[in-house]
């Protein structure tokens, strides 16, 4: 079938055109149409297209082995473009966090890819302030969840380049400002809420004194508050809400390093799960049945288990292989590795994973996950039945 155009000229149909040449095959005009698109979109203007073209065209050449070092040109272009756009918006009267921390995030991924260890670390040692100041300004205009959202991009732009009076200086700021939220959230009954927030302020109090007694201690506030939040639940007569909060509350038991207790809900919860599966079948809700399959596993997995977590993973991904299925129980392999050593870095590693899943990215948010797990020892066994079970022969 032959390709329409609006317009010959437009950057959108050229766009459009060369990403079916390269999934077509054909590599050099598809480029060659992005590039024209990329060049035109800055000429009207449009440097998010621009910039998000020229991405793309690298990211097409770094796949390619024989392409790779054709590349740097069309990051370095992105990266410029995109610290255009940061300029820009931090000028705005009303800001779009979300969409600064895009361009942020882009210019920083752009100089890693080139291996430009002195522009990453000059740019983000940038960002941090920038963003410090900017939860500066809304701690003045009482904007507290902008705040919180500004302070935690500069906390981990600190920690990118590893400035430890600030990162503590921004993780105390963090923990009153999340102090207050859990307030509010008590005040209102909020439990399940007021618990996200208590693992909040326990990941920054170990940012002040490493993976001690302050940590565990806030991790076993967090936990008593999504028991209480599931009984509440419970009483509700909604098994399916009760047993998703049991299972946070079961991790968050294991990260206390309250083990008794988190196998004690872990039983239960099985138990209980068993019950929702079988009842959604029975209403035929085969979706949200593999869901509760899969809460099953991690489960099972938080009580040690781990073949037989698999097996039943194994059972959901024959049926229902998604993605956010594979992420979850890399997280709750991650989360209970770190219970078990007690590894604070291993614990950062967790939140980047759930950064990107804050933010939507679950493709990005599962390849932090994988390579993390791939680099663990002493799961070799563990991860060729994870693999076998995703229906992989061996790791990647």
């Amino acid at each position: 079938m032959a390709l329409e155009l609006t317009s010959p000229e437009a950057p959108e149909d050229l766009e459009s055109i060369g990403r079916k040449k390269i999934t077509q095959g054909d590599l050099k005009e598809g480029v060659g149409l992005l590039i024209k698109a990329a060049k035109k979109y800055e000429g009207r203007g449009e440097n998010l297209d621009a910039a998000r073209t020229y991405r793309h065209i690298a990211s097409v050449l770094l796949s390619n082995p024989k392409l790779k070092n054709k590349a740097r040109p069309f990051l370095l272009k992105a990266a410029s473009l995109y610290i255009d756009l940061i300029s820009e918006e931090i000028e705005r009267f009303e800001i779009n966090l979300s969409r600064l921390e895009d361009f942020c995030i882009n210019v920083i991924e752009s100089f890693a890819l080139l291996g430009d260890r002195e522009k990453l670390e000059k740019y983000a040692k940038e960002f941090a302030r920038m963003y410090e100041e900017l939860a500066e300004t809304y701690m003045d205009t009482d904007e507290i969840d902008s705040a919180i959202i500004a302070y935690e991009s500069a906390y981990r732009y600190y920690k990118f380049i590893d400035a430890v009076e600030d990162i503590k200086s921004v993780a105390g700021q963090l923990i009153d400002l999340y102090g207050k939220i859990s307030k509010e959230y008590l005040d209102r009954k909020a439990h399940e809420k007021a618990a996200d927030t208590f693992l909040r302020i326990a990941y920054f109090v170990k940012e002040l004194f490493g993976y001690d007694a302050h940590y565990m201690e806030m991790a076993e506030t967090a936990a008593k508050n999504y028991e209480t939040a599931s009984k509440l639940a419970y009483a509700e007569g909604n098994l399916d809400k009760t047993t998703s909060i049991l299972l946070k509350a079961q991790y968050a038991y294991l990260l206390a390093g309250n083990t008794a207790r988190a196998k004690l809900i872990g039983i239960n919860l099985s138990r209980m799960l068993y019950q929702v599966i079988n009842n959604l079948r029975s209403h035929g809700n085969h979706e949200r049945a593999y869901k509760k399959m899969v809460e099953l596993a991690q489960a099972i997995l938080g009580l040690g288990k781990l073949n037989e977590a698999i097996r039943i993973y194994k059972n959901t991904m024959e049926e229902e292989p998604k993605i956010g299925y594979k992420l979850e129980m890399r997280l709750a392999l991650l989360k209970y590795l770190v219970a078990e050593k007690k590894d604070a870095r291993l614990l950062e590693n967790v939140e980047q994973v759930e950064f990107y899943i804050r933010r939507g990215n679950l493709l990005k948010a599962f390849d932090i996950a994988q390579r993390i797990i791939e680099r663990q020892e002493g799961l070799e066994n563990f991860k060729k039945k994870l693999y076998e079970a995703e229906g992989i022969t061996s790791s990647f």
